[in-house]
């Protein structure tokens, strides 16, 4: 939040000196404190401005009820009542304590850091039960990437130990892991979690290439391929061509199309990196 306030110096500073500023941003209320404009953009194209004599009018309310109709028509008034566009954001029920085994085991792991990065150097234990959310907080950049990518099998561990219902994973590749029912939903969507030149249906099945039903003797079954992808999309509400590139998804198609393939094949514990960032907040609630 600091950081977010520093930004917004600095920009009114750049404004002050005669500097014109494009100002792209998914979350609305940085938009409304920072902009004497505002533009929304839906599927390419500007659907809609509010103008600089608006924006000095209407209330914080009003302006976001705009924005929010220009960015949803159809789903308008269902969106304005998430609890995110609220100022005072209402407690929400929680689930009772799990009483469930432990699924996940953290023991004592210490991480490398990588290009200068900070890794994990106090040993780090933690444990997650089923039907259970633990999550990692902190500033970014403070350690929890490397976590993510270790618990994955996608970086060592130089001490410690991760179990997944009791087994050691310390020796086991990626796919090894996914195999036991580990998933890992990467915070860079675009370079690591998909291919961007695929079509959807085959970044469905990136982790699961060469088995069966979908191949066959090392052949692509392309009526298995386009089935699977028909099946998790319409699951999961994605809205989008299956022979569609992934390059062309917006960031939060992307970002479910990731998620319907790490749930799709029985996952029993699944580590997601900064899963609602850069989207926009329909997008986020249903990621959540």
């Amino acid at each position: 939040p600091q950081g977010i306030r520093d930004l917004e110096r600095v920009l009114v500073e750049l404004k002050r000196q005669g500097l014109a500023i494009v100002f792209i941003t998914h979350k609305l209320h940085e938009a409304i404190d920072v902009a004497d404009r505002v533009s929304v953009m839906r599927r390419g194209r500007v659907v809609g401005t509010i103008d600089p004599e608006r924006l000095r009018s209407a209330t914080r309310q009003e302006v976001q009820t705009e924005i929010v109709a220009l960015m949803f028509p159809q789903d308008a008034a269902s969106v304005a009542q998430l609890p995110e566009l609220s100022e005072a954001l209402a407690p929400s029920g929680q689930a009772p304590h799990p009483t469930g085994p432990s699924l996940l085991e953290i023991d004592r792991v210490v991480v490398p850091g990588e290009r200068g990065e900070v890794g994990i150097w106090r040993p780090l234990s933690l444990t997650v039960h089923a039907g259970e959310v633990v999550g990692v907080a902190g500033v970014d950049g403070s350690g929890q990437g490397p976590l993510a990518e270790a618990i994955a099998g996608q970086r060592p561990i130089t001490a410690g130990d991760v179990r997944l219902s009791g087994r050691s994973l310390v020796h086991l590749d990626v796919r090894a892991r996914q195999r036991l029912g580990l998933r890992y939903v990467t915070d860079d969507r675009e370079g690591e979690g998909l291919v961007g030149p695929l079509p959807i249906s085959l970044n469905l099945l990136l982790k699961r290439i060469g088995t069966a039903p979908c191949w066959r003797y090392g052949f692509v079954r392309q009526d298995h391929v386009e089935a699977n992808a028909r099946q998790l999309l319409s699951t999961f509400g994605i809205d989008v061509d299956i022979r569609a590139s992934a390059e062309t998804l917006s960031g939060g198609t992307m970002q479910k199309t990731l998620l319907a393939r790490e749930l799709s094949f029985n996952p029993s514990v699944v580590v997601f990196n900064k899963p609602t960032h850069g989207l926009d907040v329909k997008t986020t609630v249903a990621v959540r």
